[in-house]
């Protein structure tokens, strides 16, 4: 795939501990164009939140993949940790296109996994969309699901607004979320307290992650 960037592998740091990894997969077509600073706002705050942390800040690593017109997916930041991540600056596009962005988090998730020596929690993929894909999901929610049954990572999917589509969400995910009344200050809040939760425990256990409150509410369930 084109778009791959394993030949800008960044350095693992502390490399004799497990790891978390994150991929945020966010929707940038133009219906966004009224949130994207807050969007923006929200994972840069949630970026200098996770710095405070010396030890998470080194284990925590994240990417972020847009998504809008046909072909116009973007690798904004590959895989690194969050000490080493600068602020984003993300603006929109016009159409609403995710298969190619859905195919590549998938891919590179893999790919910065099988880099841990010393494992890694099983991975987030954080998927934004406010309206919706103009592409079929269903090819890429079958491959999604298998591998979240093979405990390879999560699938999260979360709506925002009243346009998205709960049911294509439904073909990623066995269960997807509304964000409640725009707040991605809170949501990404919520998503770096539970990377955090996340970093504390062993490989393979369970954990009780951080209550959603009012941030985002149950879409449908598969």
């Amino acid at each position: 795939m084109a778009d791959r960037f394993a030949v800008n592998d960044r350095p693992i740091e502390l490399p004799n501990e497990a790891h978390v990894c994150l991929t945020l997969v966010i929707d940038v077509s133009g219906s966004m164009s009224s949130v994207i600073g807050d969007v923006n706002s929200g994972v840069n705050r949630m970026i200098d939140e996770l710095k405070q942390d010396g030890r998470l800040s080194s284990v925590l690593d994240m990417s972020i993949i847009t998504f809008c017109d046909k072909g116009a997916h973007k690798v904004i930041q590959p895989f690194q940790s969050i000490k080493s991540t600068s602020p984003v600056n993300l603006t929109t596009g016009s159409t609403t296109f995710a298969v190619d962005a859905l195919e590549l988090a998938r891919a590179n998730t893999s790919h910065q996994k099988a880099r841990y020596q010393s494992g890694c929690m099983k991975p987030w993929i954080v998927f934004i969309t406010d309206g919706y894909i103009h592409d079929d999901l269903t090819d890429i929610g079958i491959k999604f699901k298998r591998d979240e049954l093979e405990g390879k990572y999560h699938v999260l999917c979360f709506g925002v607004g009243a346009a998205y589509a709960p049911k294509q969400l439904a073909l990623l995910s066995s269960t997807c979320f509304q964000i409640i009344n725009y707040n991605f200050a809170d949501f990404f809040s919520w998503i770096g307290k539970s990377q955090a939760v996340i970093s504390q425990a062993a490989i393979g256990a369970n954990t009780n992650l951080p209550a959603t409150g009012a941030i985002c509410q149950l879409s449908i369930t598969a």
